[in-house]
């Protein structure tokens, strides 16, 4: 069972202090020990190794619904994108079909 709760004003403040935190996080940056000038590192992101959408199904078993676990797979695999660019955005998040079932 998955439970959703209504966004309150403490969580819009816990979510500017997380933005701010991350905000501060660099890339990966090193001093080259020569020319001692900050060098970046490029960390590759791996492939998605997952099947979120059959782990879901063997754990919920036949009884629940296969929309629902495509949707709530498709979400979470939208959440766990370790790129930033690519990661769902809060507002989108909110607009996923899996969350407008849930507040209707």
């Amino acid at each position: 069972m998955v439970e959703v709760r209504v966004w309150t004003k403490q969580d819009d403040d816990a979510d500017a202090r997380f933005s701010t935190s991350l905000a501060r996080l660099t890339p990966l940056q090193e001093t080259d020990p020569v020319t001692k000038q900050p060098v970046s590192t490029a960390v590759s992101h791996p492939k998605v190794t997952r099947d979120l959408y059959r782990e879901l199904q063997e754990k919920a078993g036949n009884t629940s619904d296969r929309k629902r676990l495509h949707q709530l797979a498709d979400f979470l695999g939208q959440m766990f994108t370790l790129d930033p660019d690519k990661r769902i955005t809060v507002s989108n998040a909110l607009a996923h079909p899996f969350l407008k079932k849930q507040q209707s």
